[in-house]
């Protein structure tokens, strides 16, 4: 029979065979009447709701139709064997469209692929498709998984292939849909591989592997875009699903790296439903995926500890596969990007940073989102925030690191692109004063000072009205100055001074307690950049690619290096404890500037005892006016409400 649309269906009308036409479209026409004919069989009704169900939903598709080869047969992608890491990979590349699946190998990163691809091409007539791989060998056995798919379909949903041939590097159904291939060239120019490419599905395997990935992926865009906008508009499937797994930092692992860097972390976009077991879209799932600080991917990551048919059995022996190679193991198996030959932390090092999800998120102004990987704070700890400050112009972010004192373990992370300082000096307020409310006066502020740095110590410092900072930014040092020394550091700028000496020392204070415990270091973002910390051949510290959030913990390291003498004998004190000893000790420092004691006294060295600054007019008719007023009133002793005179500004909460 011949498939056709109605033009209306009449009012009333509950027949099932015209309420499945009515959800036909006219690509579904067109798709079900070639398979008829070419296949010469009569498609039923129920096969022609089946084929709507698949047309409408990939995963649906997947898990009914698609078979993957096995040696000497093949297997139903049933439910059973769809890990819920790929279940996910469908349902975000079907709704967001931009997704970087990382998974370790032999897990079948390349098989769901092959399965998104089969769909994309049997039920969209004349859609094109783009394989992209870092040799012909492993851009044709891409090719052959879809092949093998297409298939097995049934006889009433297989569109046939135009060709039989199983050399050639393309597909081309009798639908008109078209899937090619394409690999590095060493006769060609990188860019021109895709140059000219109008798809609006590409499938990139062994990104990571790809010479020149950059040059290609940035050539394609125009054309890219331009297919993309004609999808939109005739309602088909667009997408783009980079996998593999790491290749370091550098040459051809960087584009790999930073792509998978910047992406939206999935684990924060599903939730797991504890009735069904499945997961499910996460309420805020639109506002994290606009993060303005975020590219347009969406990053999974699904490592071989997670197939429950891999063990530590299967581990060892892949273990073997790969010669016992450190940074091969790292790479394939334990998805660690690991550094260059210069990388100031070695293979083994890096193998022990194992990350974790974070605990909760703190919404701040300006939309920006402050990661927390715990929600337990001691109150008798202290806190360092250290804050890198970049030019959003250049490409870099402004971040954000918290650790804590005691044990220097990570608290939670910040990473933003503003356009205003004033709006990132607004954020590093907000941020603050939300840990303030939790610890506090046990916080210190480590902020960069050089060039833009400074706008944010100045913001603190003068634009904010309600709280005074003073007690908590930071002043480094001078350069002949010892910490723990008393040093005068009333005429010291605040703020860290990054020049060369003191960056050796803080990437170095970093370093020995990262190697010290590993276990430190909690955000995988972070991990991805000290990966990227290199040595040059004249010993200086340098990365080829973003450590915003790599100098950010520095400068955490540094302050909590340099403030040792001073925080370490308050650490077991309580913050009701020290301020009674501050109150104590300001109490007694104000008797002994007591006016009327200073006025009485006869012998001007006694004087100069009691002062170690001269006063300036303003402080002298202050204290003045104080002392008349306790004549009047008949009290030598300033009153203990009085000595708050003295105190400094602490918060803005009492």
């Amino acid at each position: 029979m011949i498939i056709n649309v109605p033009q209306q269906i009449s009012p009333g009308v509950t027949d099932q065979s015209s309420i499945i036409l009515s959800n036909l479209l006219n690509i579904d026409k067109q798709t079900l009447n070639t398979i008829q004919e070419t296949n010469g069989i009569d498609i039923t009704d129920e096969r022609v709701s089946e084929w709507i169900k698949c047309r409408q939903n990939p995963l649906y598709f997947i898990l009914n139709y698609v078979y993957f080869q096995e040696f000497g047969g093949k297997q139903l992608y049933s439910k059973e064997y769809m890990h819920a890491k790929f279940r996910r990979t469908v349902r975000t590349v079907f709704r967001y469209h931009m997704v970087i699946l990382m998974a370790s190998r032999q897990l079948g990163k390349s098989t769901i692929a092959a399965g998104i691809l089969s769909w994309a091409l049997t039920f969209f007539p004349s859609n094109r498709a783009a394989i992209f791989n870092f040799q012909k060998m492993a851009a044709q056995e891409n090719l052959k998984k879809i092949k093998f798919i297409m298939k097995n379909l049934p006889p009433w949903m297989k569109v046939p292939n135009l060709s039989k041939s199983e050399i050639k590097t393309y597909l081309e159904l009798v639908n008109g849909s078209r899937v090619d291939t394409f690999y590095p060239s060493t006769t060609a120019s990188p860019d021109t591989l895709s140059r000219s490419l109008s798809v609006p599905v590409i499938y990139a395997d062994e990104v990571a592997f790809i010479p020149h990935m950059e040059e290609i992926y940035g050539a394609a865009q125009p054309t890219l875009s331009k297919a993309r906008e004609q999808a939109i508009r005739n309602c088909y499937p667009y997408m783009i699903l980079m996998t593999s797994t790491p290749n370091g930092v550098e040459d051809s692992g960087k584009f790999f790296y930073e792509m998978y860097d910047r992406a939206v972390e999935s684990d924060n976009l599903f939730m797991l439903d504890d009735e069904t077991g499945v997961e499910d879209w996460a309420e805020s799932v639109d506002d994290i995926i606009n993060d303005p600080s975020k590219n347009s991917f969406i990053r999974i990551k699904y490592h071989w500890s997670e197939d429950q048919t891999k063990n530590l059995d299967w581990y060892e022996k892949q273990k073997k596969e790969l010669n016992f190679n450190q940074r091969k193991i790292n790479q394939e198996l334990d998805l660690l990007f690991v550094g260059g030959a210069n990388c100031i932390f070695d293979d083994d090092t890096l193998q022990r940073m194992i990350f974790i999800n974070r605990d909760s998120v703190v919404n701040l102004k300006h939309q920006t989102k402050l990661d927390l990987f715990t929600s337990n704070f001691d109150q008798k700890d202290y806190y360092l925030i250290g804050v890198d400050t970049a030019s959003s112009i250049k490409g870099a972010f402004n971040s954000i690191e918290i650790f804590s004192y005691k044990d220097f373990q990570q608290i939670g992370e910040m990473n933003v692109r503003l356009g205003s300082l004033v709006k990132y000096g607004e954020v590093v307020d907000d941020l603050f004063k939300w840990l303030y409310k939790i610890v506090g006066q046990r916080i210190l502020l480590g902020i960069e000072n050089n060039s833009i740095g400074k706008a944010i110590v100045e913001h603190l410092l003068f634009h904010v009205n309600n709280f005074n900072y003073i007690p908590h930014i930071y002043k480094d040092l001078r350069k002949s100055e010892i910490p723990g020394q008393n040093v005068d550091m009333t005429e010291h700028e605040y703020g860290i001074n990054t020049n060369a000496r003191t960056k050796e020392l803080m990437v170095s204070l970093f370093y020995d307690a990262i190697i010290e415990d590993p276990s430190r270091i909690k955000s995988q973002d972070l991990i991805g950049q000290m990966s990227a910390i290199q040595r040059s051949n004249r010993g200086t510290i340098k990365s080829n690619t973003f450590s915003d959030m790599f100098m950010a913990a520095c400068f955490c390291a540094y302050v909590r290096k340099m403030t040792q003498l001073q925080i370490a004998p308050l650490l077991e004190y309580s913050n009701v404890q020290i301020s009674q000893n501050f109150f104590s000790s300001i109490k007694s420092t104000a008797e002994l500037m007591n006016t009327k004691l200073i006025i009485q006294a006869d012998n001007k060295n006694q004087i100069s005892s009691f002062i170690d600054k001269p006063r300036t007019v303003q402080e002298d008719e202050m204290l003045t006016h104080q002392y008349h007023q306790q004549q009047k009133s008949g009290d030598d002793q300033i009153t203990t409400d009085d000595w708050r005179t003295f105190m400094p500004i602490i918060s803005p909460f009492d």
